[in-house]
């Protein structure tokens, strides 16, 4: 038996992807461009997001280096299933442009890592790319 999801209205979330040419089995994601079309066209979903497979990823930062499980989402993403941070905030569309990026941290890995401080602050390294 499964658990319901954690979001509101749980039963009007989809998961959309493209399948390519000849191969109607295979999930892959849409490009931006493509999504944000979506969004402006489509009169049936409430709002669109986008977000990668989760992917193991190298970072780095105070504490040593690890391996993370990491998730690239759009800005709109939280807001979309209606959840937000229990400390702190979530990263603004600005801010998806800049070269380092802000990270949203799972409870779990914020117990783990940062002991349940609540100043968590800038400076981690993932896959060589600035977080904050």
């Amino acid at each position: 038996m499964y658990r319901p999801l954690p979001y509101e209205q749980p039963d009007r979330l989809m998961t959309i992807w493209e399948s390519e040419s000849g191969r109607p089995n295979s999930e892959e994601h849409p490009p931006i461009a493509d999504a944000a079309d979506w969004r402006k066209q489509s009169h049936v979903f409430e709002d669109i997001a986008l977000t990668s497979f989760t992917e193991p990823t190298p970072l780095a930062g105070d504490g040593g280096a690890e391996q993370a499980h990491a998730q690239f989402v759009t800005p709109n993403f939280f807001r979309l299933l209606r959840v937000s941070p229990m400390f702190g905030r979530v990263f603004t569309a600005s801010e998806a442009q800049d070269l380092t990026q802000t990270v949203v941290i799972s409870s779990a890995f914020w117990k783990r890592r940062f002991n349940l401080k609540t100043a968590v602050r800038r400076g981690h390294r993932q896959a060589g790319q600035d977080f904050r």
